[in-house]
């Protein structure tokens, strides 16, 4: 049984910047202990902190909404006191192309939406960002309520205009969340 050293401190900032770290702690992990943490891949939870910074305002939208400055990333409070993630124009992200966050074909992505009033979203992967850029686009209708719609989505769920289905994640570079209505965004993970 194979195991690896981390070593963690903490560091706090006062708004005076005065600052104060803790002292340095080795733990060993197992291996076995590490591949666990590792049997989800998180794209976004409010219980991780700085996920967030990994998020941009959507670049285009298919719900004819006009992007403007005003459409910053921000963390919003939702049902059961818990954070999420939001934008008024909708979110991107780029994360999936790191392999550590790269979904095996077998995935399932999860996410958590709260939404204010009942709205259309849709989740896109998109491949050949930067070139071509072919979409595969889900969208469902959104209940509003003190609650947190929970939504699971398989590679068959995501579809191009022309009705094909995404036949693997290999080649997705980023994801898209555009909604008609703000909404906040959590728990966004492959299992």
């Amino acid at each position: 049984m194979e195991s690896e050293r981390v070593f963690f401190y903490a560091k706090c900032v006062y708004t005076d910047d005065f600052q104060i770290c803790s002292n340095v702690i080795c733990k060993t992990f197992n291996v076995e202990d590490i591949e666990q943490t590792q049997k989800f891949k998180i794209v976004y939870s409010s219980r991780l902190q700085d996920l967030d910074s990994s998020f941009s305002q959507s670049i285009e939208s298919d719900l004819g909404i006009e992007l403007t400055d005003e459409g910053k990333v921000e963390v919003k409070r939702g049902p059961m006191d818990m954070y999420g993630i939001c934008s008024m124009k909708g979110l991107n992200t780029f994360k999936i192309c790191a392999k550590r966050y790269m979904p095996e074909d077998e995935r399932i992505l999860m996410l958590d939406v709260f939404a204010k009033e009942d709205c259309e979203i849709s989740i896109k992967l998109i491949s050949d960002y930067f070139d071509k850029k072919e979409s595969y686009k889900y969208t469902t209708k959104l209940v509003a309520g003190d609650f947190w719609n929970n939504i699971k989505l398989s590679i068959s769920d995501f579809k191009r205009e022309d009705g094909m289905p995404l036949k693997t994640f290999s080649n997705i570079q980023a994801i898209e969340f555009i909604s008609e209505n703000q909404c906040i965004f959590n728990n966004i993970l492959w299992v």
